[in-house]
């Protein structure tokens, strides 16, 4: 017998930072949590980094922010 139930089990992840509100810049985020990435990445490590918050809340204005000093990091090294 087949039914359409969906079943949502609960998870959990680690979470090294969060940030919520204006009073955090893109060089902020970028020294404490993409700096360590970058050098994690470079020793053969991975890494996410996940941007989740309402609609128009700056996600793609910070991640791109982050692309581009990531970038210019990794080149630097």
């Amino acid at each position: 017998m087949i039914t359409n139930k969906t079943s949502i089990q609960p998870d959990e992840c680690k979470v090294d930072y969060a940030y919520s509100g204006a009073g955090h810049d893109n060089q902020k985020i970028f020294n404490e949590m993409m700096i360590p990435l970058v050098d994690l990445s470079l020793q053969g490590g991975l890494g996410t980094v996940f941007s989740y918050g309402q609609t128009g809340s700056g996600k793609t204005y910070t991640i791109q922010g982050m692309i581009t000093r990531v970038c210019d990091a990794l080149f630097d090294r």
